[in-house]
């Protein structure tokens, strides 16, 4: 079976096969495994479910730009990469904009635009970047807008220090939202471990911060 488009995408079904002349294209659900390339690799992968118009008398699929879009969703579980939702979700979160993240990170502000339009899906490696700079306030204070601290990398920074306290001191574990009385739930228990940690360290620098 071969990947042809047809013009006539917005017509009512059925609608004519561009391979066999016939008027017999219907959207059907089936099992597609998909070869995709992506950031210089060729990913093989399975959509269980794809919804996509087939030819009934020569079983022609007419790919459009749903099914594409399909294809893609797919491409994201399989890397296991962040859907435009939840880069969204992450800036609402850190209540950041689109055009700050690009300064932060370095990145073409269209780039992300193409990112959230669900033009384009990121390479894993901007991925991890992305994961890194949403999940931890001190990545996000290591890469300030601006100049990068030219030591940055060269040096190994321990995670113990005064110098490494001082730069997770908004770290979310010292969020009021964690403090006070505790709320059920892992995601609590797993901040609160955090916290209790944070605080042994400081502690041991004869800091005055802890839990108290």
């Amino acid at each position: 079976m071969t990947q042809e488009r047809t013009p006539t995408v917005n017509s009512p079904f059925p609608w004519p096969c561009p391979s066999c002349a016939s008027t017999n294209v219907i959207v059907s659900q089936l099992e597609y495994n998909a070869d995709v390339r992506h950031d210089g690799r060729l990913y093989s992968f399975t959509v269980p479910h794809l919804t996509i118009p087939v030819c009934q008398s020569c079983g022609e699929l007419i790919f459009t730009d749903d099914v594409d879009l399909q294809i893609n969703d797919a491409l994201r579980r399989h890397l296991t990469l962040l859907t435009p939702t939840q880069i969204r979700t992450a800036l609402d979160r850190l209540d950041i904009t689109q055009k700050e993240l690009a300064d932060r990170l370095d990145i073409a502000e269209a780039t992300i635009s193409r990112w959230l339009n669900n033009i384009q899906i990121q390479s894993r490696s901007l991925d991890k970047l992305l994961r890194l700079f949403f999940a931890f306030p001190c990545v996000r204070q290591a890469l300030p807008k601006g100049e990068m601290d030219p030591t940055l990398g060269t040096i190994d920074i321990p995670d113990d220090t005064p110098e490494a306290i001082e730069r997770c001191l908004d770290s979310p574990v010292k969020s009021s939202r964690y403090c006070g009385t505790p709320s059920k739930g892992p995601a609590w228990n797993v901040a609160a471990d955090q916290y209790s940690e944070a605080d042994k360290v400081v502690r041991r620098c004869h800091s005055t911060w802890s839990v108290n």
